[in-house]
């Protein structure tokens, strides 16, 4: 379809079998796409974007015998892959994509199913000069994209899932993940068994706590693994740098210019560990630093609290000094970075969530991170504005008939919860050597 000029084929029924490859958007100037709403599609190969522009759409119908799926063959092509249903394939059949698949669900839960293929590649790297950097996995509309179960044994630590992984093998060629949404995980021991793993979009129900997230954020990545049989690991995503969350402001209330080292990684668990069937959370493992490649974030997850439980993680921009990400800024989260106070990356205490600028060391930066923010409230209150007679204050929201100074009461709430948790001396110390950061 799309050998030269532009061709489109649509199938809503039936059985269609194709015996050779099946191009959509053969050569540079070609246009080729192919539509499947209903029956069953029979291929041995099938290329989407071969020098081309190429477009396969599915919804709701499957595809199977394959040996091989690519999206987007060539560094000048550009192939997309979007809908939901199920692809699969022979014993050992390739999915390749350096262009962009999209689970699609059309606003309800739906998956596109590519488990039943084999192995995962991605031959052509994302990044400059070979594309815009925007190529790889996505979930939307309620969609989970569901890829092949990344192969492992008792000799290897280190694999990756949406990144090439040689089937059998304990290698895998890439060590820095570049497609968008891949995920490399190091774990401390041996990994036994294979991992298997989706993206979710952000409103599928899955996601939890299902429809409420923490303090009414949007995740911009959601990933669901099943347990792998390993404890701790150390994992690196590559999260979306081209979503508006990130491009844009991640709360209206309180516009601010957009800065992707806020961005944070999250694992949910449960508030007690000895207690599985208790409440759970969103808890920061890894924050986007200055140093760190294009679009990526590392954290370190435990496993071993959540055993025979699916493990979430995700990404999303949490407002600055937002440690608990509930939304709110409190004692909670003045207790985070009093709990990691003076620790560095590498140390027991060191808790990323408190390093809000993630250089590695929580201290007096992180501090008055958080007393810039103090008593910000999602959707409520912007503390730099104005209107402070909103104030969210430590005894809760203060009318705005009150004849009260809101300023003096946030600022008694600030000291209280200093000396609350232990941090008033080095608060009295910080001030006394930079008054200009008094309240």
């Amino acid at each position: 379809m799309g050998e030269n000029g532009t061709g489109t084929v649509t199938q809503s029924g039936g059985e269609c079998s194709v015996g050779g490859i099946m191009h959509l958007g053969l050569y540079p100037t070609a246009t080729g796409t192919y539509t499947l709403t209903g029956g069953t599609l029979d291929a041995s190969s099938i290329c989407v974007g071969t020098e081309g522009t190429g477009l396969l759409e599915i919804t709701g119908a499957q595809i199977t015998g394959l040996d091989a799926l690519t999206v987007r063959a060539n560094m000048y092509a550009d192939g997309e892959l979007r809908g939901w249903g199920t692809i699969a394939g022979n014993a050992g059949s390739k999915l390749s994509n350096s262009g962009r698949i999209i689970a699609d669900g059309g606003g309800v839960d739906r998956d596109l199913d590519l488990s039943g293929l084999s192995v995962v590649r991605n031959p052509i790297e994302n990044i400059p000069p070979y594309n815009s950097a925007s190529n790889g996995w996505f979930a939307v509309n309620g969609g989970r994209l569901m890829l092949p179960p990344v192969v492992m044994n008792n000799e290897n630590t280190h694999v990756n899932w949406g990144e090439t992984q040689y089937l059998g093998d304990v290698r895998t060629s890439d060590k820095n993940v570049d497609m968008i949404n891949s995920v490399e995980i190091n774990a401390s021991t041996p990994i036994n068994g294979p991992l298997e793993g989706a993206l979710l979009a952000s409103d599928h129900s899955a996601v939890p706590p299902g429809d409420v997230l923490p303090g009414g954020y949007t995740f911009i990545s959601v990933w669901q693994f099943t347990q792998p049989g390993f404890p701790t690991a150390r994992i690196k995503v590559r999260y979306d740098d081209t979503h508006d969350l990130v491009t844009g402001p991640a709360d209206d209330t309180c516009p601010k210019t957009p800065d992707p080292a806020g961005l944070a990684l999250l694992q949910w668990l449960p508030v007690d560990p000895q207690n599985l069937q208790g409440d759970w959370h969103w808890v920061i493992i890894g924050r986007a630093g200055a140093g760190t490649r294009r679009g990526q974030i590392e954290g370190y997850f435990d496993m071993q609290v959540i055993s025979g439980y699916n493990t979430y993680l995700s990404v999303l921009q949490p407002y600055p000094g937002d440690a608990y990400v509930d939304g709110v800024v409190d004692v909670k989260d003045l207790l985070v970075v009093s709990n990691a106070w003076l620790t560095v990356a590498g140390d027991l205490d060191y808790n990323p969530a408190a390093d809000f600028n993630a250089d590695g060391a929580v201290n007096s930066i992180d501090l008055l991170t958080v007393a810039n923010s103090w008593l910000w409230h999602m959707g409520v209150n912007c503390p730099e504005s104005s209107s402070e007679s909103t104030a969210l204050l430590a005894g809760g929201q203060m009318a705005a008939s009150s004849t009260e100074d809101p300023y003096l009461q946030r600022q008694q709430s600030w000291y209280e919860a200093l000396d609350e948790v232990g941090l008033l001396d080095e608060w009295m110390d910080l001030i006394t050597e930079h008054p200009e950061y008094a309240y």
